[in-house]
């Protein structure tokens, strides 16, 4: 049962000293962003001495060992926008199949922040990149503030206020510990391959921790409006009541469930699209073989490849109809799908080669295939109750991440087309 927070009824009602110090520490984050943001803008010496000093001294550190660049590369990954977006997607995929939606709106709202105020800032400030004598790495776009560091913290401390309370209270400064470190890493990677200056992963540190800060206090007056009491969002979590609901579903009795139920459709469906991928993987080399290829025959194999894949997302849609976000997750994976092959085909009719980006056609089929097959041993595993509709949530989250990484595929394969246009 929960407990009703009235905060009128406490003694001397106000503010805390624990709310207190939450306000004074992210005034405290977004005056440190706001000094950095001047210095910057103005070059002051001093700081870019500093910041100079480091790149290059980092730069030469760094330089001829291709091992240990190889390592800052694969982990400044844990800081893009690809990883980072999908870890929310299918966080939040999580959360709506078990009915929080003031943590999905926290984790949306979060992350919308991280997204907008990167660019924003870079186009206003118009720092540029350093300039160092070894480079190891490229960035684009300009400088301040790292876009990496800033999307790293807000979106793995997001991650740590929502799913803290599903962790045994033992382990709980240790997950707090281990997101601090990836942050930091994620920040000196940033430093070490020579694409920021120390003063950019310092002001996107500090505008990441006033920016998830007052999203979490925003999500803690939500949770006051509503009867419930104020938390200790790193320690507790933003919702210690969900720990329950963000734990793995235990299994039900035996007699409640029919374990094939779900699991037979869902390993044929995935049976049939691991086929179909394999099949249309090998179509055009059997052509090729056998001397019977041409380019009519190649537009036709594409038409029904598009055909196919859209019969394929439909059927999703279809089967989520019920729930708008599972029927919308599916649509927009659908979307996603045509762009990234619209966006390129119309790049090569202008002779430009936009291939960059992810979630390829095969690679959509190796996620459905994968998701659904785990799907149906997961119905094996955790079957769903008669009567309870199967959300097989692997599903869900294939879908979720098609939708985000195949449109932001889209994108930027529009934008570089459009960026090519104009040096002509």
């Amino acid at each position: 049962m929960t407990t009703s927070y009235h905060p009128a009824a406490r003694p001397g009602a106000g503010l805390r000293s624990r709310e207190l110090l939450q306000i004074a520490a992210v005034a405290g984050a977004a005056l440190l962003f706001g000094v950095l943001l001047v210095l910057v803008r103005l070059q002051w010496v001093p700081l870019e001495s500093v910041d100079r000093g480091l790149a290059a001294a980092l730069n030469n550190a760094v330089a001829g060992h291709r091992p240990v660049v190889l390592a800052l590369g694969f982990a400044t990954r844990l800081g893009s926008h690809g990883v980072l977006l999908w870890l929310l997607a299918i966080a939040s995929v999580v959360l709506l199949v078990r009915r929080r939606s003031r943590l999905v709106v926290f984790l949306v709202v979060s992350g919308i922040g991280s997204v907008i105020l990167d660019p924003a800032l870079k186009a206003a400030v118009g720092r540029l990149r350093p300039v160092v004598a070894h480079p190891v790495a490229i960035g684009g776009g300009d400088s301040f503030p790292s876009g990496h560091s800033l999307g790293s913290i807000i979106v793995y401390g997001a991650l740590l206020m929502v799913f803290v309370p599903a962790l045994p209270r033992r382990w709980r400064a240790l997950a707090i510990a281990a997101a601090v470190v990836l942050v930091l890493a994620v920040g000196f990677t940033r430093l070490a391959l020579g694409v920021h200056f120390l003063s950019d992963v310092l002001g996107a540190w500090a505008l990441g921790v006033a920016w998830l800060g007052l999203t979490a206090y925003a999500t803690e007056l939500w949770r006051v409006e509503a009867g419930l009491r104020p938390t200790q969002p790193l320690t507790e979590g933003l919702e210690p009541e969900a720990a329950r609901d963000l734990k793995p579903t235990r299994p039900v009795p035996h007699a409640e469930v029919m374990r094939a139920r779900w699991a037979v459709p869902g390993g044929l469906v995935a049976w049939v699209l691991v086929f179909g991928a394999f099949c249309d993987a090998l179509d055009g080399a059997v052509a090729r073989a056998r001397g019977v290829a041409s380019d009519a025959g190649e537009v036709l194999d594409a038409a029904i490849d598009r055909w196919a894949e859209m019969a394929v997302f439909f059927g999703y849609a279809w089967y989520y109809r019920s729930i708008w976000w599972g029927f919308i997750l599916a649509a927009g994976a659908c979307v996603g799908a045509i762009m990234v092959s619209y966006a390129r085909a119309k790049a090569e009719s202008f002779g430009i080669d936009a291939a960059m980006g992810l979630m390829q056609r095969h690679e959509r089929a190796v996620w459905l295939a994968l998701a659904t097959l785990g799907s149906a041993v997961w119905e094996l595993w955790r079957p769903t109750p008669i009567g309870m509709f199967a959300f097989h949530t692997p599903v869900l989250v294939a879908l979720g991440v098609i939708a985000v990484l195949a449109n932001w595929t889209g994108w930027i394969r529009t934008q570089y087309t459009r960026e090519e246009l104009r040096k002509r």
